[in-house]
């Protein structure tokens, strides 16, 4: 990225800052004569991190007010990507896990678990998630899953509505499609969630 100084005067850059630890910059630390331009080296690092990213950097000038530019783009994931950070397959969306195991046994408190999901589609993708217990609910973010980004499936266990004790084993079926009236025409990916109670 190149910045130009406008002014009359000759400025240069104190320091830039990124808003993220995943975003590094770097800069001439020159001066920069009125008219001049100068260059900021910025990178995003996309490690695990597939999928849609809004980021930032603050750039201080040696006069005037810090200057915010923002940084998007979309991460578009490998198959390695998508082997290591998403391993289960849930129909239409890749999953972080399909099985959860809270490590603390559930006395009075909801407990929320979340899966991480990505759509390596082309189409959004809507999901349902259907509990035979009155204990478990869930909810997707965002819903539907825009193609080439991520989202979560929040799930939430509730001990107190749940008259039980020991561990117990819930499971759920995840159901996902490109149309949302169709989504209980799909087959299933089975998720499990075992608690102590």
């Amino acid at each position: 990225m190149y910045v130009s100084n406008a002014s009359p005067d000759t400025l240069g850059i104190l320091k830039v800052r990124p808003t993220c630890g995943c975003t590094a910059a770097d800069f001439l630390k020159t001066p920069i004569a009125p008219g001049d331009s100068a260059w900021i080296d910025l990178t995003y690092d996309p490690y695990r991190r597939p999928g849609r990213f809004e980021k930032a950097v603050k750039i201080y000038p040696t006069e005037g007010e810090m200057i915010r530019v923002p940084i998007t783009g979309t991460v578009v994931a490998s198959e390695e990507t998508l082997k290591r950070v998403y391993p289960s397959d849930g129909g239409l969306l890749h999953l972080s896990e399909t099985t959860f195991m809270p490590l603390l046994p559930l006395q009075t408190e909801e407990k929320t678990l979340y899966a991480d999901v990505y759509n390596a589609g082309d189409l959004p993708v809507w999901t349902l998630v259907e509990s035979d217990s009155e204990a478990v609910t869930s909810q997707t973010f965002p819903s539907p899953v825009p193609p080439g980004e991520k989202g979560m499936i929040g799930l939430y266990v509730d001990p107190l509505k749940e008259p039980r004790t020991g561990r117990i084993e819930y499971t759920l079926r995840l159901y996902t499609s490109h149309d949302p009236e169709t989504l209980k025409t799909q087959p299933y990916t089975p998720l499990k969630i075992i608690i102590q109670k």
